[in-house]
Parts: structure tokens; C-alpha cells; sequence
């Protein structure tokens, strides 16, 4: 999903930004760094609940999805 590929693109540029400042400096992080982060985490939250709602609303549920498939209902 659209959305799956941004939170994995900005976990990559996270990831990066660490790595060059611990680099500098291994003690410590700047706020900057860790309000981005807390933002991610945020947004994994959002989808996650997101995600837990479409199941419980539309009853999507894998099983049944699985047994469609197989029954060339979808």
C-alpha cells in the first residue's frame, strides 16, 4: 500500500539520519531526531489502528478471504 511505502521510506531516511549522528556523537540525539521519531511511531500507530478497523467493520477476515480465493469467488 501507498502508505506502507512511506512509513518504510521514511523509516529508511530515520535509520540513516541515526546512523550519521551517532556517528558524530554516540551519547547523545537531538530533539529534532526524536520528535521525528516519535511522529513515526505515531504514524504506525494510526495504521495499525486504521487497519484494525477496516477488519472489524468489513469482517475481512483471512480465512474467509483465503476460502474465496480458492473458491474463485474473488
Amino acid at each position: 500500500s501507498t502508505i506502507g511505502w512511506s512509513l518504510a521510506g521514511i523509516l529508511s531516511v530515520l535509520t540513516a539520519w541515526r546512523y550519521v549522528l551517532r556517528a558524530k556523537d554516540p551519547l547523545s540525539l537531538p530533539l529534532a531526531f526524536l520528535g521525528a521519531d516519535s511522529l513515526l511511531a505515531a504514524l504506525v500507530v494510526a495504521q495499525v489502528y486504521l487497519g484494525d478497523q477496516l477488519i472489524w467493520v468489513y469482517g475481512l477476515h483471512t480465512v474467509k478471504v483465503v476460502e474465496a480465493m480458492r473458491a474463485g469467488l474473488v
